[in-house]
């Protein structure tokens, strides 16, 4: 994560190879001129590195969030030359919304978005890379109060437009 770079730990923790780290953004902490603060402090380039923009939490309604996705990876471009920058986002909700014995079909914004945010924004597209959490969000909550719990039986497939869930009955 951005805030990690000042620590001692990653200030000297570096791949061996051409890639010397990847770096994790959250897409409200992005700000080009603090992402490149932290380089100089941890001693690295951008083109030392991959930088992955989450957006975890962000409405990827393609109506409305292209532009903002766009406008969110130029500002990241703006740092340098990055070897790769990622989008990450799911619009997967937070909770399952197949109930058991029946099937769903959950739209795939993020695709949308990130399609369009290629047209948009000015990366060359061989630089942009493309992260999702699968048929799920970008968090997970287990409940301590519960005690865990049982898994629930289901299957998902993510086709290009959708993510078809088909959950088992209890």
């Amino acid at each position: 994560r951005l805030a990690d770079l000042a620590k001692p730990l990653f200030r000297n923790l570096r791949g061996a190879g051409p890639t010397k780290l990847a770096l994790l953004v959250g897409y409200e902490e992005v700000d080009h001129r603090a992402i490149a603060k932290a380089l100089v402090v941890a001693g690295l380039e951008a083109s030392d590195s991959v930088i992955f923009v989450d957006f975890t939490g962000a409405t990827l309604d393609p109506k409305i969030a292209t532009g903002s996705v766009s406008g969110i990876l130029d500002l990241v471009g703006e740092v340098g030359l990055w070897q790769r920058v990622v989008f990450q986002g799911s619009n997967f909700p937070k909770k399952n919304p197949a109930a058991p014995g029946k099937t769903e079909f959950i739209p795939r914004h993020e695709w949308d978005v990130f399609h369009a945010a290629l047209k948009e924004c000015g990366i060359p597209p061989e630089r942009l890379g493309y992260g999702d959490f699968g048929a799920d969000h970008g968090t997970m909550a287990f409940s301590r109060k519960k005690g865990g719990g049982r898994a629930h039986r289901q299957l998902r497939y993510t086709g290009a437009k959708e993510t078809l869930i088909v959950r088992g009955a209890d």
